[in-house]
């Protein structure tokens, strides 16, 4: 069984890892400080922990091979 409250914190996830952006979950939750929404609301999922690391590993390789003569 999933309590309320812990749908607030699914929606503040699910937001994060969609794009929304951190002053309107802020506002749809009902803080008053965005600093609540991201340190206590909003979770870092195992999914979005992977698409980081993937993305990150994308853009390094892509430095590494990167030359200024182009």
């Amino acid at each position: 069984m999933i309590a309320l409250h812990d749908a607030r914190h699914t929606s503040a996830t699910t937001g994060a890892d969609a794009g929304v952006p951190e002053h309107v979950m802020q506002r749809r939750l009902g803080h008053a400080d965005s600093r609540t929404t991201r340190e206590v609301y909003t979770h870092v999922l195992p999914e979005s922990e992977r698409k980081a690391a993937e993305l990150m590993e994308a853009v390094l390789g892509d430095a590494a091979t990167w030359s200024p003569a182009g």
